[in-house]
């Protein structure tokens, strides 16, 4: 492991493998994807990476954060202005072109994609029929934003680490009291609480990085073997047959899957963010891989709309395996990839508009506390 420029790039290339493993989940092998779990997989590891990225992010502002200039209602204000740029183009824009093809059900629940309550709609139904039902992820994540940011700025500094543990151990304990309540895999899974391990794990990471000590390497191997035992228990579960009816060992899985995913995902993340070297560093780092990882965004949007539109032209996509996937990931990354330079980036861009803080250093006394000068403006 070592540090280098690349550490973000690498972190890109996780994020196009995420990418990838979604994608050929609904478009794939259905056999392959169910025994590896590749959705899971990916959207676990987008989960871990949103953690990781955002509040990193948040903790560096709150650093550097002038409490005689912008302080930090200043940075929750361009948080806000940034996500904005990043996100909401993108999803109303493709939302309305859903809603004027007539994509079957849009129309009707087009409230609930709009007020990003996507995952209350599927897990009130309890099912994955919803046209758009991808967009539960993208619902997930912004609840969590709503708060969070709040959270990270304002909370005094000493009180982050027990909040960020709390909301860790909410994510198996909300799947295990909705799998009891409702016997429903869909709503146990898609609850904002359900997600909070993977995204918390994701923000625990962060957190370690923003002390400025560098990963405790004891500590990384515990997370991957806590991980690694409790996907192989899981598995043993699962691939047991003794899961799949609504008794205990369904309990388990929905309990444990994500969370021994999560685990692993968070020592995957550290190291990728240090800069893996060898032939994982090379892989991580592939251009085209991190390209995939840079129009991520848009080929989850895409993925399950593409489809649709291919099928309504009455031309026949294959019904499952390698020639469905290449035919639909070809297509969602070209569509993605024009997405990206045409109108996505040209509103990121804009995000420059919208500072954390103002000139480096100017107020902040070196001898205080990295955190301290955002709770004197909460």
């Amino acid at each position: 492991m070592a540090k280098s420029s690349s550490r973000m790039t690498q972190l890109d290339g996780l994020r196009g493998l995420a990418a990838l493993a979604v994608v050929f989940t609904h478009n794939g092998n259905p056999a392959l994807a169910w025994a590896l779990d590749l959705g899971a997989v990916g959207v676990k590891l987008f989960f871990v990476l949103s953690g990781f990225l955002i509040t990193g992010i948040l903790l560096e502002a709150r650093r550097k954060a002038d409490p005689e200039g912008l302080g930090c209602r200043g940075v929750l204000l361009a948080f806000y202005a940034r996500r904005f740029l990043r996100i909401f183009p993108l999803y109303y824009l493709v939302l309305l072109a859903c809603a004027m093809v007539d994509m079957p059900g849009v129309r009707a629940n087009l409230p609930w994609h709009v007020a990003y309550l996507t995952n209350f709609h599927i897990g009130r139904d309890g099912d994955w029929g919803l046209s758009l039902s991808h967009f539960w992820t993208l619902a997930v994540e912004e609840q969590f934003y709503l708060l969070w940011p709040t959270i990270v700025l304002f909370v005094p500094a000493r009180w982050l680490s027990t909040i960020v543990v709390s909301i860790i151990l909410i994510g198996p304990l909300s799947r295990a009291c909705l799998a009891v309540a409702t016997t429903n895999l869909v709503t146990s899974m898609t609850a904002t609480t359900s997600c909070l391990d993977s995204l918390g794990l994701g923000a625990l990471l962060a957190m370690r990085n923003a002390s400025g000590r560098r990963p405790n390497l004891v500590f990384l191997r515990g997370l991957l073997w806590a991980g690694l035992i409790i996907s192989g228990t899981v598995a043993a579960v699962r691939f047991s047959g003794v899961g799949r009816s609504h008794g205990t060992g369904w309990v388990i899985i929905l309990t444990l899957k994500d969370l021994g995913y999560s685990l692993v995902f968070a020592w995957l993340v550290s190291l990728a963010a240090e800069g893996f070297t060898g032939v994982s560093g090379l892989l991580l780092a592939w251009r085209p891989l991190v390209y995939t990882g840079t129009i991520s965004y848009g080929i989850y949007v895409y993925h399950e709309i593409l489809p649709y539109l291919w099928h309504s032209r009455t031309w026949t996509l294959p019904g499952d395996g390698a020639s469905r996937f290449l035919i639909v990931m070809a297509a969602t990354y070209l569509v993605a990839a024009l997405s990206w330079a045409l109108y996505e980036r040209p509103l990121n861009n804009l995000k420059d508009r919208f500072p954390y803080f103002g000139p480096a250093g100017r107020g902040r006394d070196p001898r205080v506390s990295p955190l301290q000068p955002c709770e004197s403006s909460s």
